[in-house]
């Protein structure tokens, strides 16, 4: 999954983690103390030629779910596997 902007906020035992990736290189990757219900955001942005409609599947969410459990970034991982919903649907991965 390509996107020109992917922002990945996930709340857990009381933290926030956010991950943030802009042309394809990571700009943030930072934690602190948030006291919101476990859960994740998910900000995704095309910046596409004009008429151009991109639309984003269950896989393709899948697929960001497993490269984000997978990778390991400045020796930090997210160590659980949060439930994900897309469109109303809980999404297996």
């Amino acid at each position: 999954m390509k996107a020109d902007v992917f922002g990945l906020h996930s709340f857990h035992n009381k933290e926030c983690t956010i991950l943030t990736y802009e042309g394809g290189e990571r700009k943030d990757l930072y934690i602190y103390p948030d006291t919101a219900q476990d859960s994740l955001l998910i900000h995704l942005e095309w910046k596409g030629k004009e008429g151009m409609v991109t639309i984003l599947k269950e896989d393709d969410v899948v697929d960001a779910m497993k490269t984000v459990l997978t990778k390991e970034f400045d020796g930090n991982r997210l160590t659980w596997k949060p439930e994900v919903w897309f469109n109303g649907n809980r999404v297996k991965y």
